[in-house]
């Protein structure tokens, strides 16, 4: 990942993280909005098809009109309505509804993604704070446009669409300049996401946000940021070589890194001293 005069960071300028903030929040609130939308007819078309089957089950039980409805659903529909239903349901919705279950997905899709790159500016607002973090660079799916791809799953299998990828976590990379409080560094982390959820309701774990950690000067790999409280932890995922060499810095197993990574047309700088 050195090149021969340097980083390959060196001549990069850090994105404006406020303007990136601001868009991906504009985003999101346009997604959220049409996301209930359609959450909420399928919603109600769940509440029809379910009040039709507690019909179906009064007549097949023969069961008298006088019995209390909130009896029936919680004594006798919970005993009579089983996963088969549910898949039947699930299978005539896919049928009548395939466009608006495709949208529906694509969309929420699109919102975890900007919510995701939302919740990568808070952790470089912190991590900002720490004197020995020189530069954060996101990277992977959150650094580049989304786009769309063949799925297997439904409704896009039925449907034969195209969809967006899944956004489940954040991938980041710290450089600093020593690694003797990486605990430290954990605790920021923490704090990224307690804000984020304090200030915005997007609820991110810090687990799920990602860190690579390498050296200033060398651009040399020492491993993960540690989701354990203590180290070592006395977990199977403790057992690699060099897992815990510096404390809180998790190896992983025939892990090789891999420099593309760090494309310009791959990654995002967030912070650069």
């Amino acid at each position: 990942m050195n090149s021969k005069n340097g980083s390959v960071f060196d001549d990069r300028i850090p994105i404006d993280v406020e303007h990136f903030l601001r868009a991906s929040r504009q985003r999101v609130e346009g997604y959220g909005e049409r996301v209930g939308v359609l959450a909420e007819q399928q919603s109600r078309r769940q509440e029809e098809w379910y009040q039709r089957l507690t019909a179906e089950i009064r007549s097949e039980l023969e069961l008298d009109d006088d019995i209390d409805p909130a009896d029936l659903t919680d004594e006798l529909v919970a005993e009579h309505v089983t996963a088969q239903h549910y898949r039947g349901f699930e299978r005539r919705d896919l049928e009548e509804h395939t466009d608006e279950l495709v949208e529906l997905e694509n969309e929420r899709r699109q919102l975890d993604y900007h919510k995701f790159r939302i919740a990568s500016v808070y952790v470089a607002r912190e991590f900002k704070e720490m004197a020995n973090v020189e530069r954060l660079v996101l990277y992977g799916r959150l650094a580049t446009p989304l786009s769309l791809q063949k799925e297997n799953r439904e409704p896009f299998r039925y449907a034969r669409q195209l969809a967006y990828p899944i956004t489940n976590h954040i991938d980041l990379a710290v450089w600093l300049t020593e690694f003797d409080d990486l605990k430290s560094l954990q605790k920021a982390r923490v704090r990224a996401v307690q804000k984020l959820l304090q200030e915005t309701g997007n609820g991110v774990a810090h687990h799920q946000v990602c860190i690579a950690l390498f050296a200033v000067g060398s651009d040399e790999y020492h491993g993960h940021l540690c989701n354990f409280k203590e180290c070592p932890a006395c977990k199977p995922d403790c057992d690699v070589m060099d897992c815990g060499l510096h404390p809180f810095a998790q190896r992983f197993p025939r892990f090789e890194w891999r420099m593309e990574e760090f494309a310009a047309d791959r990654s995002l700088l967030l912070l650069k001293r």
